[in-house]
């Protein structure tokens, strides 16, 4: 996701995740090749796109972001 270069912005997409109690597992900022200072930020979260609360966790975030994409959504191994 990318989102708009405003102090905060970032700690309220974060807010959604946990609002909803949902973990994120990493993420990782890359700088953006369009302006200085702009990152695209890829998150790993716990839990499956099929699951009602990620998904609204996720469209949630997607509305307030100025670029989202999903890359994948995969079951939890088993051990």
């Amino acid at each position: 996701m990318s989102l708009n270069n405003k102090a905060g912005a970032l700690s309220k997409a974060l807010k959604i995740l946990s609002t909803n109690n949902i973990s994120m597992t990493k993420i990782e900022s890359i700088p953006t090749k369009e302006k200085n200072w702009e990152y695209l930020f890829l998150i790993d979260i716990s839990g499956h796109i099929h699951n009602k609360k990620i998904a609204n966790a996720l469209n949630k975030i997607s509305n307030t972001s100025k670029y989202f994409q999903l890359l994948g959504s995969y079951p939890k191994s088993i051990d």
